[in-house]
């Protein structure tokens, strides 16, 4: 994200800490309701780079900071200000489900369901369950990446070779999930957010 520096220091300045332009993005929404002529847009035309996990470690550690860090932004820091008289109703419904429910609430609901369906459920009642689960997010990963290849991707060809991998996405998305749920109750029970990388110890603890 790229935010305006004039803007920042009449406005909500910078607060240090962890998912910093997640909590950027936020109190700059909770302005819009007041000054309806500010707004955040999306700028089709860019292109970003940045470094992507090269083992599966990695991308632990990285989902770990994402996901606590999420709930630490939205739960310990905006919860009482995420209501429609600050955000109104249109960014209210889409912070509460692109927020809290795709990124607290949900992957809690689909590893608690999982685990309990393997104490409850007999094999033969859950092995249709788990095969039903994995259809549904090949399903999910094949129509996104047919709209990737379609309408995003810069090198149709290359990319498109990738095909077989989607196999594989449904064991990768449901061990994201278990990952997201582990980095939630940390942050919950221990307040994770203190250890991440992204900013001196001292700071983190300062903010936390």
């Amino acid at each position: 994200g790229c935010f305006r520096r004039s803007l920042l220091k009449k406005t909500t300045l910078w607060r240090n800490g962890s998912a910093e332009d997640l909590d950027l993005t936020l109190r700059l929404q909770f302005m819009f309701k007041r000054h309806e002529n500010l707004k955040i847009t999306h700028s089709q035309d860019s292109i970003a780079h940045t470094d992507a996990p090269e083992s599966i470690w990695m991308i632990i550690k990285q989902r770990m900071r994402w996901d606590g860090d999420t709930y630490f932004i939205y739960i310990r820091r905006h919860l009482k200000r995420l209501l429609p008289r600050y955000l109104g109703w249109r960014t209210f419904f889409f912070t509460l489900f692109s927020g809290l429910f795709l990124h607290a609430i949900q992957p809690m609901v689909i590893v608690i369901s999982l685990v309990y369906s393997i104490f409850v459920f007999p094999v033969h009642v859950i092995i249709p369950i788990y095969v039903a689960v994995y259809v549904y997010y090949l399903v999910m990963n094949f129509v996104l990446f047919v709209t990737f290849i379609l309408l995003v991707s810069e090198r149709k060809k290359e990319d498109a070779k990738l095909w077989y991998v989607l196999f594989l996405m449904p064991f990768y998305s449901v061990f994201l999930k278990f990952v997201a749920t582990v980095a939630i109750l940390s942050e919950f029970f221990i307040k994770s957010h203190r250890d991440s990388t992204m900013a001196p110890t001292w700071v983190n603890k300062k903010v936390g």
